[in-house]
Parts: C-alpha cells; structure tokens; sequence
C-alpha cells in the first residue's frame, strides 16, 4: 500500500514539474513576444519570431536580396520592422468578393467598349 502512496506521489510530482516547464516556456515566449513589440530595429531572430520563417531561409532571402535588410558593419544584419512588415503584406491575393467585383467591373468595361465599336 505504501509503494503505492509513493509511486502515485511521485507520478504526480513528475507532472507537476512538467506543468511548470510548460508554463515556464510560455511565459519566457510571451515575454520575447512582449519586448518584440517595442522593437523597431530588428535582429535575424526577432525576424525569426516575427514571420515564423527559418534563419537559413531569412539568411537566403537576404543573400537573394529579396528582404531588406542593413548590415551596418558588414558583420551582422539588422531589419527594419516597418519594412518587413511590409515585405510581408507583398503580393495580396484578393477576396472572392473583390474578384467578383473586379470582374463585374472588366464585363461592364469590355461590353460598353464593344457596343461603342459595334456602332461605328
């Protein structure tokens, strides 16, 4: 019965201690996330956290000069928020709703167009 009590305690002791890992790991996440947000320089890791992209494929996008970036000391590279930001809202696919509008739109140019030289 004792080994029991003691095999039970420890099991929940071993959960506990991977509860407050957990937890430990969130807030140390969310604390990045906080310091993140006050930041307008960024480094290679805040960009990391900032798109969810991988180093090496920020470290390819940035040899391809396809990201801006600054590398005031030709050694480590820095980011501008504003600009990634903008880096990332590239190429917007449009709503169902704007195609359709967009397409209302190019029918209602295209027939005015053909009646105007139909009648000519």
């Amino acid at each position: 019965m004792v080994i029991v009590a003691i095999r039970c305690f420890l099991l929940i002791m071993t959960t506990i201690e991977h509860l407050f890992r957990e937890i430990s790991e969130r807030l140390d996440h969310i604390e990045q996330l906080t310091k993140l947000a006050a930041k307008n320089v960024l480094t290679l890791d805040d960009v990391v956290l900032l798109t969810g992209l991988s180093k090496n494929h920020l470290y390819n996008l940035t040899s391809r000069n396809e990201i801006p970036y600054y590398r005031p000391r030709g050694k480590f590279i820095y980011f501008d928020r504003a600009e990634v930001e903008a880096w990332m809202k590239q190429n917007r696919v449009n709503t169902r709703e704007e195609a359709k509008s967009q397409a209302a739109a190019y029918c209602s140019r295209t027939a005015n167009t053909y009646k105007i030289q139909k009648w000519r």
